[in-house]
């Protein structure tokens, strides 16, 4: 692991992110439990707030270091975010991906990237 500015920056021999971004995919992944429990409490301003602080907090961090990996390496954290949107806005797998972001109003990795 590699430290960057006050953060674990994790990549491996190759220079690859992927330790790092699977480390962020776990923690997104963790917010499921917490945001079932405050579904019904929170209003949607409210929710978008904590959606803010819990998650896209943690993949703004040192994003411009490791926004630019391989899609490959990406992919299963886009896959974990758009799940994550589908469950807060009580979408099915059939709604459209951009409209996802549009809905919630919050930008999409590449969005968070540039």
């Amino acid at each position: 692991c590699w430290v960057c500015l006050g953060g674990w920056g994790c990549f491996d021999r190759n220079l690859r992110w992927i330790l790092h971004i699977n480390h962020i995919i776990s923690m997104a992944q963790k917010c499921f439990y917490k945001f079932k429990m405050l579904k019904d409490i929170l209003n949607a301003k409210t929710f978008r707030a904590v959606y803010f602080v819990l998650v896209q907090s943690i993949i703004s961090y040192s994003i411009v270091i490791w926004g630019n990996a391989s899609k490959f390496v990406l992919n299963t954290l886009n896959i974990t975010l758009n799940s994550l949107l589908r469950f807060i806005l009580s979408k099915l797998y059939d709604f459209r991906v951009n409209d996802l972001y549009r809905t919630f109003n919050v930008r999409n990795l590449n969005g968070l990237y540039v």
